[in-house]
């Protein structure tokens, strides 16, 4: 229920290997209920990005997001991490996630940021 920690994974399951799925890693480290919430989030972002008014860009967006999802099913990668792959999800997770409608078209950077 706890999860096991940030230990090493293959040896508090007997096995050579820790698991290679971004899914079942967060559970068995932070638990069901932080594990679920790590899951809830990426198919919140998902959700989000597919309830969008439809362009290319957010069909690129989605498509580029299934894409990782699938990938972390055989690969153990997180946000927060320095290798491509998690970097790739971070921008993926950002592109579904990001509104022009609520934010604003982005112009100028001046229109985001007080610049001095």
């Amino acid at each position: 229920m706890l999860g096991i920690g940030f230990a090493d994974t293959a040896e508090e399951i007997d096995e050579v290997r820790g698991p290679h799925n971004s899914y079942i890693y967060p559970l068995l480290n932070t638990g069901v209920i932080a594990g679920s919430l790590y899951i809830g989030a990426l198919v919140y972002a998902l959700g989000q990005g597919i309830r969008k008014r439809w362009t290319p860009w957010n069909a690129y967006a989605v498509g580029l997001a299934t894409a990782i999802f699938l990938y972390m099913g055989f690969e153990s990668l997180f946000l927060g991490g320095l290798s491509v792959s998690s970097i790739m999800l971070g921008l993926a997770l950002a592109l579904l996630l990001y509104s022009p409608e609520a934010d604003g078209p982005v112009t100028d950077i001046r229109s985001k940021f007080d610049i001095r």
